[in-house]
């Protein structure tokens, strides 16, 4: 699979675009258009496939999910009969974590978008004259390339506070910024059909096709959708312009186009399988497992394709309110089946539902106002102080447990190093902007505070070993080599301010989601690939080995002390859960008892009640 394959999202949305604008306008010529005639072939072609695949999916998810994953696959399902299914990811499912992966509906957003813009376009194009229509096709792609930059690059907007998932999510998942691509297609659509003649010279096809190819494999940007985007979208673009002599017939392209007929089932049944997958394995798929499941899935789509799509097709239904009572069954079939968990459910709520929610530390305004509310901490003289993100959050509630009066200087995404921010598709360039700020005041509170003794230090500390871009110093770089000096001055501010640095490396991860493991074998589900969800200390990645290594050199260079979870989880096995009570609450973070469980073992609370009582006078 493609390393950049998601732009294959953004194709099929100029393609679509061309061939429905095509349509609709030749009808709307010949003065033989009908809204009802029109959503009724939509209907027929999209939803016998659509609820046949949504069936199954409900069906399997009966052997392949937890209970705890069935309250959102349930909203997902509704949203997808709805044609909302974005609305909903845009709220709570991130594409580019691994949560993601957990959500067998993923897909479903695209659909949803695609029909969302259908509901426009042909009153569109019907109520404005033929001389005005494609500009209103361009304006309208303009403003919407517009809207899509400036939410993708997590530019904040004046004034507007959003409560429907990030800047980011909204400039993946919905229609303003995502129209521009189906409104190219729609444009290139008017061109062809204004202009039948028309042709592109083979070799900028050529030239196209090598573009969109890069950007598939190598690509030129972090963030989704922007530049990548709209290399893939304008290549697609010059593609679709003119005649299609260009490209040379044989097996190849034979074999291209029969997989084009079944392309709408086999976007259909693909991520499922993907879904279910990760699901079984809790985590990554064996190599050989993906290859099975590709396969599996280009023969469903195939099954698919003959035995639904094409005789749904060639049906005459009627048009009036009886086709799309047929239509309504279908939906309340899907429902049916999935009834009985709905009502399960209702009874008995989830077991571990509440151990897998987020761990945000105090408050979750922490997230939105770290520092800066009464709620971010236990007392008004706070001794001790957590600085980092979300992995400094997960130790929040074990610390309070123990009776440690702090405050929460959090923020996620965010390595506690002053000058030095990460840029990359979870932390935008704005953000990392804010992320250098936050850190600097984080710093200089507890700098000036007269009671904080201690100060909890924990992150990915991902500038420490990744290959991402950086800002440092307001400046983006490619790669900084002297993050670890960074981290040391940072730690050398705390220790000269009078505080106790207390430096805590991230918890040990293996590879596969250990919440997920654990949850599935609690409740008598399946795990492929392991016998069990205790992993050994060797199976500790090697990066995290570098990252430890590069914190015990800190610690040592600065006398700050340094907290390692392998050493009281792991013997000849690592400790994920006790009894019924899970460690993990995700394959990185703690869950809230595995925090008060953790927290202690570390030693922390001992040598916090172990340093003098009085508060450090602040240096003048």
């Amino acid at each position: 699979m493609l390393p950049k394959g998601l732009l294959g999202v953004d194709v099929f949305f100029v393609i679509s675009g061309y061939l429905m604008t095509g349509m609709i306008l030749r009808e709307v010529d010949a003065g033989s258009f009908s809204f009802s005639r029109f959503y009724y072939r939509r209907a027929k072609r999209l939803l016998p496939a659509c609820y046949s695949t949504l069936l199954v999916v409900t069906l399997v998810g009966y052997v392949a999910m937890t209970r705890e994953q069935w309250p959102e696959y349930l909203r997902e399902l509704v949203a997808s009969l709805t044609f909302t299914a974005n609305f909903e990811l845009a709220a709570h499912v991130n594409y580019f974590t691994g949560d993601a992966r957990n959500s067998p509906l993923l897909h479903i957003w695209s659909l949803s978008l695609e029909e969302q813009y259908y509901l426009v376009l042909p009153a569109a194009l019907v109520l404005v004259a033929w001389q005005y229509r494609s500009w209103l096709l361009a304006t309208g792609a303009a403003l919407s390339f517009a809207v899509c930059v400036w939410l993708a690059s997590g530019y904040p907007i004046p004034g507007v506070t959003l409560s429907l998932g990030t800047r980011e999510q909204l400039a993946f998942y919905m229609l303003p910024a995502r129209a521009w691509e189906l409104l190219l297609g729609s444009l290139c659509g008017l061109v062809m059909l204004r202009h039948p003649s028309f042709r592109c010279p083979g070799l900028l096809k050529y030239c196209a096709l090598a573009a969109m190819f890069f950007t598939f494999v190598i690509g030129a940007d972090t963030i989704h959708p922007r530049t990548d985007a709209a290399i893939a979208t304008l290549a697609t673009c010059v593609i679709l312009l003119g005649s299609g002599g260009w490209l040379v017939r044989n097996w190849l392209t034979s074999v291209v186009a029969i997989i084009g007929d079944w392309s709408y089932s086999l976007y259909l049944v693909h991520w499922p399988l993907l879904s279910f997958g990760y699901q079984l394995f809790a985590g990554e798929v064996p190599g050989y497992a993906t290859a099975i499941m590709v396969l599996a899935s280009v023969g469903l789509a195939w099954a698919q394709y003959r035995y639904v799509e094409t005789p749904f097709r060639k049906i005459q239904w009627p048009i009036p309110r009886f086709a799309w009572l047929r239509i309504a069954a279908g939906a309340l079939a899907v429902v049916a089946f999935a009834a009985p968990a709905m009502i399960l459910l209702e009874a008995t709520p989830p077991p571990f539902a509440e151990a897998l929610q987020p761990n945000r530390g105090l408050a979750l305004d922490c997230q939105s106002h770290p520092g800066r509310s009464d709620a971010c901490a236990t007392s008004l003289e706070p001794a001790v102080a957590v600085w980092g993100d979300s992995y400094a959050m997960q130790l929040v509630s074990g610390l309070a447990a123990d009776g440690n009066p702090l405050i929460q200087l959090t923020r996620s995404a965010c390595a506690p190093i002053i000058g030095v921010s990460t840029v990359n598709a979870s932390a935008s360039l704005p953000e990392a902007v804010e992320c250098e700020k936050f850190n600097r005041r984080a710093l200089d509170d507890i700098v000036r505070s007269r009671s904080i003794r201690a100060v909890v230090i924990s992150s990915t500390f991902n500038p420490l070993i990744s290959d991402d871009d950086v800002l440092v110093d307001g400046k983006r770089r490619r790669y900084y080599s002297d993050s670890p000096e960074r981290l040391e001055a940072t730690v050398r501010a705390i220790s000269a301010a009078g505080k106790t640095p207390m430096l805590v490396a991230p918890m040990p991860a293996f590879g596969f989601d250990v919440a997920l493991c654990n949850v599935r074998q609690l409740e008598g589900l399946p795990v492929l690939g392991r016998r069990s969800c205790s992993p050994g200390p060797a199976e500790i990645p090697a990066s995290e080995r570098q990252l430890i290594d590069i914190l015990r050199r800190v610690s040592n260079a600065t006398g700050a002390r340094l907290y390692r979870a392998e050493l009281v989880l792991c013997s000849d096995r690592c400790r994920t859960r006790v009894g019924s009570n899970l460690i993990y609450r995700d394959p990185h973070h703690l869950s809230r008892w595995g925090s008060s469980y953790v927290i202690p073992r570390l030693g922390i609370t001992r040598d916090i009640a172990a340093l003098p009582s009085v508060p450090a006078t602040p240096p003048k």
